[in-house]
């Protein structure tokens, strides 16, 4: 259980990580990242994945937006 939470733990870091260079403009390839994994880790992984780009570009955007004020 120790060792899931600890998993758990490094791919959502991965995730976050992942996420902030793609909203750097970096290129990554998700599937060489996600290879290895089985697939709930890598369902897992994706939406954590998603979620961060998500939260980044909202973040851009009212950076955008107060920039304009």
């Amino acid at each position: 259980m120790n060792n899931e939470i600890h998993t758990v733990k490094s791919f959502d870091f991965l995730a976050r990580s992942f996420a902030h260079m793609h909203s750097q403009g970096r290129g990554l390839n998700i599937r060489a990242v996600t290879g290895n994994m089985s697939k709930e880790q890598q369902n897992w992984f994706q939406e954590r994945y998603t979620h961060y780009c998500e939260q980044g570009i909202c973040a851009s955007l009212l950076e955008i937006e107060h920039s304009y004020r």
